[in-house]
């Protein structure tokens, strides 16, 4: 697969919707953040409640999804025979252990603001432990083939298989709570609508479609990458900041 030029249309689509995506996770930030001050300032204190979690968590995304920018168009350019480039590998690396440190943020909340910690915080530390392991594989320089590169990236699909429990949490609360059943499906159904979009360009997912239909398949999969993604945020963001026990 020839890398891409900055010139070409593949480039500059990708190009735009990931800045796209990053200005919608900022503001996804600042909108929560706001939030957070405005009720501390209220309260007089600072709550670790659900929307702080959401909170750290869209700022790991929006820190993670430049450094992933950064590997993507400059480093690796789209071109598998880059992944392995030791540059690409660190920062690659980086950009998952942080992304990892989001969701199991948001979990970790979950559980204990909306479960009353019954669970423990043991899915939120399994994601974490997921990252932490890529980060030490990868920084190990035990990824020197395709093959261990794929592996490390379906290691992270684990996280988006976990992630799968907040829409569980979520479907009860709406089924058992008729007062919230409209805004605990809104988070649900964007969770699941977020995580689908992740998953959509890890490694194992889109190489299979790329031997099959060719490199051009990469704009439609990196189009729903981005709606799938930004619809999730929207939604989700949205009824965090209305959702109340």
């Amino acid at each position: 697969m020839a890398p891409l030029e900055p010139s070409s249309l593949e480039y500059q689509i990708f190009l735009i919707l990931v800045i796209l995506l990053l200005v919608a996770k900022l503001s996804f930030s600042i909108y929560l953040g706001t939030k957070i001050y405005k009720k501390t300032k209220n309260q007089g204190k600072f709550t670790f409640d659900f929307i702080f979690g959401v909170f750290t968590l869209m700022v790991c995304l929006f820190v993670s999804r430049l450094l992933y920018l950064f590997y993507d168009f400059f480093l690796t350019q789209f071109n598998p025979a880059n992944f392995l480039n030791p540059d690409a590998l660190t920062v690659w690396a980086f950009a998952s252990l942080i992304s990892t440190i989001g969701y199991s943020a948001v979990m970790f909340t979950v559980d204990y603001r909306v479960l009353h910690f019954r669970l423990k915080g043991i899915f939120a530390y399994i994601i974490l432990g997921v990252g932490i392991f890529d980060f030490i594989y990868v920084m190990g320089g035990f990824v020197n083939t395709e093959d261990a590169f794929e592996l490390v990236n379906g290691i992270l699909i684990i996280s988006n298989v976990l992630a799968i429990i907040i829409p569980i949490i979520f479907f009860y609360i709406g089924i058992k709570t008729t007062g919230l059943r409209k805004i605990a499906f809104v988070i649900a159904f964007g969770v699941i609508i977020f995580s689908i979009g992740s998953s959509l360009v890890l490694q194992p997912i889109i190489a299979p479609l790329r031997d099959a239909f060719g490199d051009t398949v990469q704009i439609p999969i990196f189009l729903m990458f981005f709606l799938f993604k930004l619809i999730g945020l929207g939604m989700f963001s949205y009824g965090v900041t209305q959702f109340s026990l």
